[in-house]
């Protein structure tokens, strides 16, 4: 706080500790020898220290710290000439580190400027310059926000109902404690159940009593979807499932996945295949994590669109009609299975390849070609649209592979029906499919291996009918 020593009734002291002292009716101005500091004024002495407080608290509320505001009120009413650091220190007894510490910081705000001569002089800036300085800053600012803040609704507007998640993991042990919770997650069901279980998972599902269950919620408006892989073993299963319930012979891999809602999931992470109610091997992981949840949805949905309708699957059963199906997860399992399947090929071997696929499955698929010394008469490779790279199609053109190039637009491309797959067919009896839309990483891709003669057959027509209307390369 400020002090106010008297010389004489005239003149007054100003020092920066201690209490208010009011000693003359009027103050006009006052000096002194031996502290740098001056101020004019002409109010009453009694309102002196009201005064000075005022200022204080008007330079903090400008951004100043209450060290910054003394420092500059003491340069403020020094000489003309300035004050040195050292000037400074003396007369508000602050230590030399301190005092450069408060002086850089009220250069940089634009309160005090440094001179170049030697010692160096500090002056302070009128405070209404530096008012008006800071309220262009300030309206800079403004006007800034004012561009921002449509963008910021834009945003707030996306994610308004994003809540922050703390979902619930936990792991089941032991067969019975897994399929109670299974039990108890659908009873609980109040819009969707999906279901991806192997032929031994749906044996299981029945021996438990899920599949009753199934039939229960399904008649209370509950949309169930079952994948599964349909057999002769457990036909008699499928056939008993509740005609409301959707269910489809799965090319998927031998996983256990029940989600419910949206909202909950159970992964089985260990199976014992022995087919007995009590079983301490069998190990599951629940979550209500959405993300893992969603990622569960994608992987469910990408098979259930490349299965087998159940009815189709239970007509074939009956006639004996048997095939192969092998889920095939990771770049190097499909990679290797093209290439198994290239060495017998012996008549025409079909193959389209996505953008996404031709940097990696296509120059494999042509490495395969030359190694193996397959004669390019027997390939027809199909181009997708708008693409060309001068490495790729020398070296198909070398190999002599029939080749061509989807014209864009094209109606037999992408149908809304039946998009034409990812795919090689070899000897119009086995094909390797590919899924487009899983995560963009080799260990995630995705597809399988078929001999299923129906299946096979129909990606071959309509793999020659975009063929017929796609243009010759050469």
């Amino acid at each position: 706080m400020f002090v106010f020593l008297s010389l004489d009734k005239n003149c007054l002291i100003l020092c920066l500790k201690g209490t208010v002292g009011c000693l003359g009716s009027r103050l006009e101005f006052f000096t002194t020898s031996f502290i740098n500091l001056c101020i004019y004024v002409s109010i009453d002495c009694q309102r002196m220290g009201v005064f000075v407080l005022e200022t204080l608290d008007s330079l903090i509320n400008c951004g100043l710290t209450e060290k910054e505001a003394e420092l500059y009120l003491c340069v403020l009413g020094s000489k003309k000439g300035g004050m040195s650091a050292r000037e400074i220190c003396n007369v508000l007894d602050f230590s030399r580190q301190m005092t450069y510490r408060l002086l850089g910081e009220l250069i940089q705000k634009g309160f005090i400027i440094q001179t170049l001569e030697r010692p160096r002089k500090y002056r302070a800036i009128n405070p209404l310059d530096v008012l008006d300085s800071l309220i262009n800053v300030k309206r800079q600012q403004i006007t800034q926000l004012e561009k921002i803040k449509p963008n910021l609704e834009k945003l707030l507007s996306c994610i308004e109902n994003y809540e922050i998640e703390n979902p619930e993991f936990r792991l089941i042990h032991h067969r019975q404690n897994i399929y109670s919770a299974m039990a108890d997650m659908v009873l609980r069901a109040r819009k969707r159940v999906d279901l991806l279980t192997d032929e031994n998972g749906l044996y299981l599902c029945s021996l438990f009593g899920l599949t009753d269950i199934f039939n229960q919620i399904s008649e209370n408006d509950v949309y169930v979807r079952l994948l599964t892989k349909i057999t002769p073993k457990n036909s008699g299963i499928v056939e008993r499932i509740n005609p409301k319930i959707r269910v489809k012979h799965g090319f998927h891999p031998d996983q256990n996945i029940l989600i419910v809602d949206e909202k909950r999931s159970l992964t089985f992470i260990k199976i014992d295949d022995v087919r007995k109610m009590k079983s301490k091997a069998d190990s599951a992981f629940f979550t209500t994590s959405n993300t893992f949840i969603a990622y569960q949805g994608k992987i469910f949905n990408y098979f259930w669109e490349n299965a087998l309708d159940a009815k189709t699957r239970l007509a074939e059963v009956k006639l004996g009609e048997e095939y192969q199906i092998q889920p095939l997860i990771g770049e190097r399992n499909l990679i290797k299975k093209m290439a198994e399947f290239l060495k017998d090929s012996k008549d025409e071997t079909l193959a389209f390849f996505s953008v996404k696929y031709l940097s990696t499955y296509a120059l494999r698929f042509l490495n395969f070609i030359t190694e193996e010394n397959i004669p390019g008469e027997i390939i027809y490779l199909l181009l997708p649209p708008n693409y060309y790279e001068t490495e790729l199609m020398e070296r198909i053109l070398d190999l002599k592979i029939n080749i061509r190039q989807i014209d864009t637009p094209n109606k037999w491309y992408l149908p809304e029906d039946h998009p034409l797959p990812r795919m090689v067919v070899y000897d119009a009896n086995t094909a390797v499919v590919m899924l487009e839309d899983l995560p963009d990483s080799p260990a995630l891709d995705a597809g399988f291996w078929t001999t299923h003669k129906k299946y096979v057959s129909k990606l071959r027509e309509k793999f020659l009918e975009v063929w017929k209307h796609s243009k010759p390369l050469t």
